[in-house]
């Protein structure tokens, strides 16, 4: 492959990289985020009234109502 094929992969791959790493990420936090209000379900004095997480390419939100 020539120079200018390798560099034009490298930039392909890192353009792709970076917005799955970003999505990957938000997943997991996502993961353990339920994981933690599960915990919390065993709390009687604490009830999830409503949890939303709305994962973006690189940005996320994040609602509960307790």
């Amino acid at each position: 492959m020539s120079k200018p094929v390798k560099l034009a992969a490298v930039v392909v791959a890192v353009a792709l990289a970076v917005p799955v790493s970003s999505w990957w990420i938000g997943r997991n936090i996502e993961q353990t985020l339920n994981q933690q209000y599960k915990q919390l379900e065993m709390y009687p004095y604490f009830e999830i009234v409503d949890h939303q997480y709305q994962r973006g390419i690189f940005s996320a939100n994040h609602v509960l109502t307790i």
